[in-house]
């Protein structure tokens, strides 16, 4: 899109359910008449096993404590 445009951006959610959702979002002109991207989004919620968290890795040392402010 050109510099300086002014774009709407969209998002709809189209369906939620206990683990899933599906998401599509799009980014038009002001007037709609053009589309100048468009996504969609398939969310999957699985709970992290207790074991999965404890685990480490050597790496892990890097990036600090889960709640550290970035």
């Amino acid at each position: 899109m050109p510099i300086d445009t002014t774009v709407h951006i969209h998002a709809y959610v189209y369906q939620v359910g206990r683990t899933l959702a599906y998401i599509k979002g799009w980014m038009t002109s002001e007037d709609g008449a053009t589309v100048y991207a468009a996504c969609e989004h398939h969310k999957i919620r699985i709970p992290t096993r207790e074991a999965h968290v404890r685990y480490k890795i050597k790496w892990d040392e890097r990036w600090g404590p889960k709640d550290a402010k970035l």
